[in-house]
């Protein structure tokens, strides 16, 4: 029983900003955004002054058509939406849907924009793994924009290393496939290195290896190699 009237104890009445009703809420509500204490029911919530499609709704065409400039400019969308205090989804969607040739063309450059800051970050890798290797006395050639299993050769003496560089730990077990076939062809480690940004930056080396059943997998590095 004083559970029960506890609870009650926690209701208050609010005036819904839209439709004027007078609504019954928690008071622990209070502290989870607007959503949840300014508005009656979901029609009324959606068509709200703190609702991102009734933000866009009021917003000229002219204006529209300037925010979709800034998007050229920054060429983040996320950041654009922020400053409006809208959701980037519906801010994308009012884009396409007012100006459709615009936003495509737009779309288009800041892919391949995108596309080249990776590419840019996967060569800087490569050469930060190159200089590791070298550092062991190992003679480093790169493979500058072959788009091969292979980013970098390294020879010693009588031995090789076939190095593939990932900016992640994500790969395929083809990819393994071909990298530990093409080793074995030439006599030489085949190797997977990819960084770890979190918590620290650290760059891991993994020697692709086999399991019983024939399945290549990443496995400690064997000493003596690197």
């Amino acid at each position: 029983m004083l559970e029960t009237q506890e609870i009650i104890s926690k209701r208050i009445n609010r005036n819904c900003v839209v439709c004027g009703k007078i609504f019954e809420t928690y008071k622990n509500y209070s502290n989870r955004g607007p959503r949840h204490t300014l508005y009656c029911s979901k029609s009324c919530a959606a068509t709200g002054p703190h609702n991102s499609r009734a933000k866009i709704a009021g917003i000229p065409k002219q204006q529209i058509w300037n925010i979709l400039q800034a998007w050229k400019l920054k060429g983040n969308l996320r950041l654009v939406a922020k400053t409006l205090g809208v959701g980037r989804s519906t801010l994308k969607r009012q884009l396409e849907k007012n100006f459709p040739t615009e936003y495509m063309e737009i779309a288009k450059v800041n892919s391949q924009r995108k596309l080249k800051n990776t590419t840019k970050s996967g060569t800087r890798f490569e050469w930060r793994v190159r200089k590791i290797i070298s550092h062991k006395d190992f003679f480093v050639f790169r493979s500058a924009g072959s788009k091969t299993i292979v980013d970098l050769i390294a020879f010693k003496k009588n031995r090789i290393l076939l190095i593939q560089c990932r900016a992640n730990s994500q790969y395929t077990k083809e990819e393994l496939s071909q990298l530990h076939a093409l080793a074995e062809m030439i006599d030489a480690v085949p190797l997977f290195v990819w960084r770890n940004d979190s918590p620290k930056y650290e760059i891991i080396f993994h020697e692709v290896q086999l399991d019983e059943s024939g399945v290549p997998h990443l496995g400690k590095v064997r000493e003596g190699v690197v």
